[in-house]
């Protein structure tokens, strides 16, 4: 589905609204499960009528898009990255843990380990 979204060129808000989506195909209807966080942006008049041309596009044996919000959206690619994203966080923390160069600068210098300051590059 994100190849999809960048394939279309989906960019701003529709981009942003599309990766808190999972879409499914039935026929010619795709149905699109997405985060009630992103319902707002429907509120625009030009929204749903681009929208369903990006989506339509993605999907060239459908002719008809329906749009289900829910609270929580477990596959989709916003979710999907971010637990990648603390994964690799997680990674990261234990590796620099278990660094022996490290480690033998916080007992020389009493250093502590400042959870808040590592930042990891994706």
């Amino acid at each position: 589905w994100a190849y999809l979204i960048e394939q279309v060129q989906a960019g701003g808000l529709y981009r942003l609204f599309l990766i808190h989506a999972v879409p499914q195909q039935e026929q010619d209807l795709v149905r699109l499960t997405v985060a009630s966080s992103q319902q707002h942006l429907e509120r625009q008049p030009e929204f749903l009528p681009k929208l369903t041309e990006l989506v339509l596009a993605a999907f060239p044996t459908a002719s008809r898009l329906e749009i289900d919000y829910q609270p929580d959206v477990a596959d989709c690619p916003m979710l999907i990255q971010q637990q990648l994203d603390q994964a690799r966080y997680r990674y990261v923390q234990r590796v620099m843990e278990q660094d022996p160069v490290l480690q033998q600068l916080q007992q020389q210098m009493a250093a502590e380990w400042v959870e808040d300051s590592l930042v990891v590059n994706a």
